[in-house]
Formats: structure tokens, C-alpha cells, sequence
């Protein structure tokens, strides 16, 4: 290479040498990594291992780190390191004496270098939060401290734990933040676990975990998936039990309510808030009641999906269900199930299992004859229904359906999704005096042809507000500027939050936000929020006032459930990067 005569070549870099022995360390770090034969044989958590001895990981790594902390570059003047300063006796309370004793010590060939289990607990919990869930694992197993200290860390979104055995499990519940949601599946396969800190990549947790509804869409749970052939040996039947302990949503993919019966039975799930049970099979005959005297005391939410494959449901099932829902009736405020393609479920709920006074109830797959048994829910607060019908049984869903809210009910929510969209002019017939809030479902278009007279689009909105005096939150997950403007004052008296989801790559996006701008400032009501996505909000009080506003607040939650819920970008955070802007 030619260099310039006018100047010395330079150096070769110290940093090179230096990145290589960082990568030599990195390597002796995955090859120094205890197998797991070495860890079940020399495990510390069972034993009293002194500190001393070269057993764990974090030993080797600590002693490792040293060593790369002392093959450090040398500084731009030549020396190894900086020199020390001067030790202050009468500022750390030690005498001349002293401090240089301490000084000798540190530079004679035997003084050891400062080991990571040496630190206090703060900075050692730094470090751990540093680590994937593997390695934290692998950390917590080796000494008690260790895993006392591994249970205080969150163990979210850093990736999962894949265990084939049940010791390695009931190991990972004594290292491990104490779990959220088990999801137990009944296998032919051989025994397998998954622990997660992040989204279920199937989509299966469908339980809350808060006491609001829309809290957890901004934190993913601690979940473990469980798949065993069987759940009665006693080693299965005491890790149920363990994490019983804990859970707070329990999920069950097993053929029968028998089995489901005695999971719940043989453990205290004293802290279990949602049921969700998904493909189970009502045609069982010989299904045994649910002892009524028997309460889970938390339990307010149940998901009932019944396999597709059931041509027809047994009464012993059915009535297994009911004693199960009649026994919690007092405290449910939340049910859910699924319809599944004509074979009704609502219509042998509704008289005996439903409590009277139920917040909330979700249908997937309405059919005609459980819209028809809609009209026998009494108290009804919250209401969700996800259409998905052949046309030719479309128009049977919608005069039922049109029936029950042509009649007055007290509902506070109203929440439409699925295709054909059911069309709007039904809602603003009067029999909804009391809506709150209403959330319209991506299938809600504005460019459907006009010769689909009976399926709903957004053109019907502004009509149909003009029938909803009481409604304060609106939740589009699709809108065009047009109906925007189409929404008069006239008809969104007490209207106070506006979301619109929309679509960051849609080309009608600036013109949309702009629309947004001018409802906020023709609202009759002056605080309208509105927001576009989850990250753009427009009212019209100063940008110093959003933070302690209710409204702001309650307009970042509607966002971020809509995105999770119907879009499925789940658990988007709040982490206040909303762009604000005064209108």
C-alpha cells in the first residue's frame, strides 16, 4: 500500500488485538457452557455448592470477564490502564495503613479478580437482565441466591424455553417470574414444554390478565405450554399443582369436560381468572356434574370452543357445562364461545347457565338461532359478535339480530366484526339509548358496490349516529375522509373519542388525519380526542395538559386494544412516543 511520504504509516490499530481476544472469550464463554447432563448431576439449587468451586456458568463467566477486563487496550499514553487515585483516608474512613495494605494486596500475583456472584444484588441483577431466558435459566439453576434473583426479573419478550422433561419444568417454576398463563394439551406425542415471555405465535391467549380488560395488550404474559399424554402420574399431577399456584388464565386443549373437571379439581387455582377451552367435544354422554359447592373464587371469565367436528351436541355435556357455569353464576361477568358453523351454543346457555346480571358476552360465528336467543339475555352491558355466513344465511342473522336491537336493552358497548358486515341503519332505530361506545371491524368498507343492499358499509355511519344521542367513544378500524365529513355536529352530541386505525402505507393517510383535525374542531363537545393509529392524537387543550388527562389516557388504551384485538398487532406499548398535536 502506498502511503503519503508527507506522513508516518500508521500503527497497526491496538483495538485489533483487543477484539480478538474479546471474541476468543466469547468463544471459551459458549464452549465453558455446562451441558445439561452436568447441570442435572451437579445441580445447586439442591445442594450447598461453596462459592469456591468451578461448577456454574456464571463462576466461569465471572472469572472470564476479569481476565478480558485486564487484557484491556492500553490507554493513548502507553500504559496499561489508568493509574489508580490516591486513596482518601479521611474521605473513606480507613487509615494510610490500611489503604496501602489494600493497595499491596491488589497488586500481589495472588489477589483474584472480582467474581460476578462478589457483586451486590443490584448490579447483579443488571447484568442477569442482560441475559435470554436460556442462559437466565441455566443462571438461576446453579445456587439459591442466583434464583432468588432470577424470579425478580420480568421475563418478557427475550425469547422461549423449549424443556422435554417434567424435572426440568418443575425446575424452571423455581428460577422463573411466576407464570401468567398455562395453556395444558393432551398429546400422543412425547412430553413437551415451551415457557414464552412473548405473544403466543398461535394466537391462543384469548384471557385478560388484569382487572381491566385492555391492560395486558400492552405487556405480553409469562405463559407455559404443556403437552402430555397423560395428566394422572403423580410427577404430571404435581407440576399442575405448582403451577396452579400462579396462573391466572388457564388454557385446555383436551376431547372431554371430564378431564377438564378433574385438572381444575385436583389443584388450588386459587388465583385462576379466565377459562378458555378450546376444541373440547360436546357429544360426551357420560360427563359428570360440576360439584356446585365447589367455587373458584376468581374466576370471572370463560371461553368455551367446541370441536368443529361434533356434528351434535349431548345433553350429558351440555348439562356438565351448565353446572359449571350455574356454580360461578354470582361472580362471571364475561362469557365467550364459539357457534362453529350452524351448531348453536347460546340457545342451551342463555335460560340455565348464563347469570342474569353478565357484563359481557362474545359470539364467534353468530347463526340465526343463538341471534334469536340474544332476546332472552337480561343486564346485558357488553356485547361482541363476529359474523362469518354464507350469504344465503346473512339475511336470516340480520332480521333476528335487527329485532333484538330495535328492542331496548341496556347495552353500554357494542362491538361488530366479521363478513358480510351487518348493516348500521339497524342501530339507530332506538332500541340503543344507552350505547356508550361502538367499535366497527375492518370488514366495515366504504367501497362495497351499491347492489349489496343488505350488507353494511360506512356510508349508513352518519344515520346511524343519528340514532346513538348517548354515544361517547367511536372505534373504526377502517374510515375514508368522506364519511368523515359526512358526520354532522348534529349528530354526535356527547361524542368525546374518536379512533380511527387506518393504515400507515394507505394513500389516503394525510387527508384522513386531516379530517380527523376538522371533526375535532366542529365537535360539539370541546374536549374530542382523536386519534389516528396509536401514535397521532388531536384535541384541542394545550400539549402541557395531555399528561393526567383522562381522555388522552382512555384514547391510547381504545387504540392499542383495537390494534391487538382486530388487526392482530399485539402488544404494541404505550411507551409515550404518541405525537400529540393541538387543534
Amino acid at each position: 500500500m502506498f502511503w503519503s511520504h508527507h506522513a508516518p504509516p500508521p500503527r497497526r490499530p491496538q483495538r485489533v488485538c483487543f477484539c480478538v481476544q474479546v471474541a476468543v472469550f466469547c468463544l471459551l464463554l459458549v464452549l465453558t457452557r455446562p451441558d445439561r447432563d452436568s447441570v442435572d448431576q451437579q445441580r445447586a439449587v439442591n445442594t450447598n455448592t461453596p462459592p469456591g468451586r468451578p461448577l456454574s456458568l456464571f463462576y466461569r463467566l465471572g472469572y472470564l470477564l476479569s481476565v478480558a477486563l485486564e487484557m484491556a487496550p492500553p490507554t493513548p499514553t502507553g500504559s496499561r490502564r489508568p493509574q489508580k487515585a490516591a486513596r482518601n483516608s479521611e474521605a473513606s474512613g480507613t487509615t494510610s495503613e490500611e489503604a496501602n495494605a489494600m493497595d499491596h494486596q491488589e497488586q500481589s500475583p495472588s489477589f483474584c479478580p472480582q467474581l460476578l456472584l462478589d457483586l451486590p444484588d443490584v448490579p447483579l441483577l443488571q447484568v442477569l437482565s442482560q441475559l435470554s431466558p436460556k442462559d437466565l435459566f441455566a443462571a438461576g439453576r446453579t445456587c439459591l441466591r442466583l434464583a432468588a434473583l432470577t424470579r425478580t426479573l420480568p421475563w418478557r419478550e427475550r425469547g422461549e424455553i423449549k424443556l422435554k422433561s417434567i424435572a426440568d419444568a418443575m425446575d424452571l417454576l423455581r428460577v422463573a417470574a411466576p407464570l401468567e398463563v398455562v395453556c395444558i394439551q393432551k398429546t400422543k406425542k412425547k412430553i413437551a414444554f415451551q415457557y414464552s415471555g412473548r405473544p403466543d405465535p398461535k394466537g391462543l391467549v384469548v384471557g385478560c390478565l388484569d382487572g381491566d380488560r385492555r391492560i395486558h395488550t400492552t405487556c405480553p404474559p409469562r405463559m407455559l405450554c404443556m403437552e402430555m399424554p397423560t395428566f394422572t402420574s403423580e410427577e404430571s399431577s404435581s407440576l399442575i399443582r405448582e403451577v396452579a399456584k400462579t396462573a391466572k388464565c388457564l388454557e385446555v386443549i383436551v376431547d372431554g369436560l371430564d378431564v377438564i373437571f378433574s385438572l381444575l379439581k385436583n389443584a388450588s387455582w386459587l388465583e385462576l381468572e379466565h377459562l378458555v377451552v378450546l376444541s373440547v367435544h360436546l357429544n360426551r354422554k357420560q360427563i359428570p356434574l360440576w360439584p356446585q359447592e365447589l367455587v373458584l373464587p376468581k374466576l370471572r371469565s370463560v371461553f368455551v370452543d367446541p370441536d368443529s367436528i361434533v356434528s351434535a351436541y349431548s345433553e350429558g355435556s351440555l348439562k356438565g357445562l351448565l353446572s359449571l357455569l350455574r356454580a360461578h353464576s354470582k361472580q362471571l361477568d364475561c362469557v365467550k364461545m364459539y357457534s362453529n358453523k350452524g351448531r348453536e351454543l347460546l340457545v342451551h346457555l342463555v335460560d340455565d347457565g348464563l347469570p342474569s346480571d353478565l357484563r359481557r358476552l362474545e359470539i364467534k360465528d353468530l347463526n340465526a338461532s343463538d341471534a334469536a336467543a340474544l332476546g332472552r339475555t337480561h343486564g346485558l352491558k357488553e356485547l361482541k359478535i363476529n359474523l362469518n355466513n354464507e350469504f344465503i344465511l346473512f339475511q336470516q342473522v340480520c332480521n333476528k339480530l335487527e329485532n333484538f336491537f330495535r328492542s331496548p336493552c341496556p347495552l353500554e358497548r357494542l362491538e361488530l366484526h366479521g363478513f358480510p358486515p351487518l348493516p348500521l341503519h339497524v342501530l339507530g332505530a332506538g332500541g340503543l339509548p344507552s350505547l356508550r361506545c361502538l367499535v366497527l371491524g375492518e370488514s366495515y368498507d366504504a367501497t362495497y358496490p351499491s347492489f349489496l343492499s343488505y350488507v353494511g358499509t360506512l356510508r349508513e355511519l352518519p344515520a346511524a349516529l343519528a340514532g346513538l344521542p348517548g354515544l361517547r367513544s367511536l372505534i373504526l378500524c377502517q374510515a375514508s375522509p368522506r364519511v368523515l365529513q359526512e358526520v354532522t355536529p348534529a349528530v354526535i352530541p356527547a361524542l368525546e373519542v374518536v379512533v380511527v386505525l387506518g393504515d400507515e402505507f394507505w394513500y389516503e393517510e394525510s387527508l384522513l388525519v386531516s379530517e380527523l383535525q376538522s371533526l375535532v374542531n366542529r365537535a360539539p363537545v370541546p374536549k374530542m380526542h382523536a386519534t389516528y393509529g396509536h401514535d397521532k392524537m388531536f384535541s384541542r387543550h394545550p400539549v402541557s395538559e395531555t399528561e393526567g388527562c383522562s381522555l388522552c389516557a382512555e384514547a391510547s388504551t381504545e387504540a392499542v386494544d383495537a390494534l391487538h384485538q382486530h388487526l392482530d398487532r399485539r402488544h404494541v406499548k404505550l411507551d409515550g412516543t404518541v405525537k400529540y398535536v393541538k387543534v
